[in-house]
């Protein structure tokens, strides 16, 4: 009896990364903050080829030189980022800390607030990229203002520094994948039906502002 030999798994070829792709993951890391790990270097590749095919350049050294050299500079790198930065994110995501928010957060918040005789609040969502987990927060303030915030007024700053991704957020549509963790009657509330998507309303827009911005930036 002949056994039949085992085929070999496929596997992908290991990727071994420039000395100027090195160079664009230091410079990402320095100006952004973002740090690219070895196992996500063939992603970055794959995304700073996409940008030198649109920009018409032959070799990653080309590339990087575009990155650092004005006036080029800093469009560019705000569109690379654009390409790596892109998260997942969903309303209503991460149960347990929404309810560390409202159980734990937002009353101590509340108290320090009065003892200073301030009823105003002031949420900074940092990251937000599409606007999902920012606009989840601002539900659950319009929610809790029919009772114990009830004559607060609130804000809610988001910012990230995709700019794509802060575009979408501001337009506030969201189809399936993003609204499915939303429960009744909170659909009813915030959102209004806009052919296959769910659209964020006025009110919970008007409570929240989108900027662009980097937390490595010296503002933040």
């Amino acid at each position: 009896m002949i056994a039949a030999a085992a085929a070999a798994p496929v596997t992908r070829a290991q990727f071994t990364a420039s000395p100027s792709l090195m160079q664009v993951r230091d410079l990402i890391y320095k100006t952004a903050g973002i740090f690219q790990s070895n196992n996500r270097l063939r992603f970055l590749d794959e995304q700073c080829h996409k940008r030198m095919q649109a920009l018409g350049l032959r070799t990653m050294r080309d590339y990087f030189d575009c990155l650092t050299n004005k006036p080029m500079a800093r469009g560019e790198l705000s569109s690379l980022l654009n390409e790596i930065t892109i998260g997942e994110t969903f309303f209503f995501r991460n149960q347990p800390q929404l309810e560390g928010i409202r159980n734990v957060v937002l009353p101590r918040v509340m108290e320090a607030k009065s003892r200073m005789h301030m009823r105003h609040l002031r949420i900074w969502s940092a990251g937000c990229s599409t606007g999902e987990e920012t606009y989840t927060l601002a539900i659950i303030l319009l929610e809790e203002s029919k009772s114990r915030l009830k004559g607060w007024t609130f804000e809610v700053l988001a910012t990230d520094l995709n700019q794509r991704s802060l575009a979408a957020a501001e337009v506030g549509g969201y189809g399936e994948y993003s609204v499915r963790n939303i429960e009744p009657p909170l659909p009813e509330r915030y959102f209004r039906f806009e052919g296959n998507q769910l659209q964020v309303t006025p009110e919970v827009k008007a409570k929240v502002r989108f900027t662009r911005l980097s937390l490595s930036d010296d503002a933040a």
